[in-house]
């Protein structure tokens, strides 16, 4: 079983979640955002994992965050759990920037991650936001 690790972040202004929308979604398809997290390294703690997930994937340092909260792991995926973490913080969608990159279809090398946005659980892929409100309701 592999795990992946990651932030649940709430913006402090707003009260609404930050989405990653990953390169090759279309923005405006509803439930397409996916959180900063990544797989766990071999000797890696999870909450360094999750750091440094979050930093490729948004730019967002761990300083920045208020309210760091462990929610714990919790099923996502048949071969795939999720490590998770909640934290608040001041977002600026525009300062917002995904660092860690894949080669696509046509072998060009391009962000993870495309674009960001702010809203309730609905922006999320179904299967992580049954992963997040079971994690949050554990709280």
């Amino acid at each position: 079983m592999k795990t992946s690790c990651g932030f649940v972040i709430k913006d402090k202004n707003t009260g609404m979640f930050l989405g990653c929308v990953p390169t090759g979604t279309k923005k405006s398809d509803k439930s397409c955002c996916d959180i900063p997290k990544g797989e766990i390294n071999k000797n890696e703690k999870h909450l360094l994992c999750a750091i440094r997930e979050l930093k490729e994937e948004t730019g967002i340092e761990f300083k920045d965050l208020d309210n760091i909260e462990k929610l714990g792991e919790v099923n996502y995926l048949s071969d795939k759990n999720l490590y998770l973490y909640y934290a608040e913080t001041d977002i600026d969608l525009k300062k917002l920037k995904c660092v860690s990159t894949f080669v696509n279809k046509y072998g060009k090398t391009v962000p993870e991650m495309s674009s960001f946005m702010l809203g309730g659980l609905d922006i999320f892929r179904y299967k992580l936001r049954i992963a997040i409100e079971t994690a949050l309701s554990k709280r």
